[in-house]
């Protein structure tokens, strides 16, 4: 029975349009089903059939408002589960691939599901294994007494995230800067640490995030990174 679960589940993603409207959910959150055709390069009517199958499986889920359908993915489950695909096929290919045309906003920092991404994910997540924050074990990676205070000081409720179901710490591919990123529990409540400090602010119809003066100093304070300028690209 669970053989036969995970071979169905892996028929479903595979799908190359069914991937790519998974892809593009789990980097842009909820999107339209017209627009889901459209990255899926297929027809409105075969889009449907996609996503009824998706949502039947629990993968995605949807959302009604007048005519439109909205469809975002299930949970963080689905998005990293997706991440871990991203990131073994990265790694079998030799490199991620970067799409074309890409908004150079997006590329400094962008919320990839609930976590940062781009340059400065990439940067914070350089920061805290150069400070022993975070470090590789067998179990996976972990964090260090250090790291708890410095999530402490963000006003992180560890206690909270250790106790829920989600891993606490992960790390995620980063497709734009071929390297890795904070994801899991830990990725998701720094994000929303950061905006709540406004430290960082959400762009207006787009995943990207700014980085404000305010997060510069706070981030070099407590990481000694400097985040002043965006990467020439």
């Amino acid at each position: 029975m669970k053989i036969a679960l995970i071979s169905e589940t892996a028929q479903l993603i595979g799908d190359p349009a069914r991937a790519n409207m998974l892809l593009a959910l789990k980097e842009d959150g909820e999107i339209s089903a017209s627009a889901l055709a459209s990255v899926a390069g297929v027809a409105p009517s075969t889009a449907s059939g996609h996503l009824a199958k998706l949502v039947a499986a629990g993968l995605v889920v949807m959302r009604k408002s007048g005519r439109q359908r909205y469809y975002s993915l299930a949970g963080f489950a689905v998005a990293e589960a997706l991440e871990s695909i991203e990131g073994v096929a990265n790694t079998l290919s030799g490199h991620g691939v970067r799409p074309a045309g890409l908004d150079p906003a997006c590329l400094h920092a962008r919320c990839c599901f609930d976590h940062i991404a781009g340059h400065v994910g990439v940067r914070i997540c350089d920061a805290m294994f150069a400070r022993q924050y975070l470090s590789h074990m067998p179990g996976g990676v972990e964090l260090s007494d250090a790291a708890k205070d410095w999530l402490g000081t963000l006003g992180v409720d560890l206690a909270g995230l250790e106790h829920s179901p989600r891993r606490l710490v992960r790390l995620c591919s980063d497709w734009s800067m071929n390297s890795l990123h904070v994801g899991g529990a830990v990725g998701a409540a720094i994000l929303d640490r950061l905006l709540r400090r406004d430290w960082m602010r959400r762009t207006p119809g787009s995943q990207a995030l700014r980085l404000t003066p305010a997060g510069q100093a706070g981030l070099r304070q407590g990481l000694g990174l400097d985040l002043s300028r965006a990467p020439h690209r």
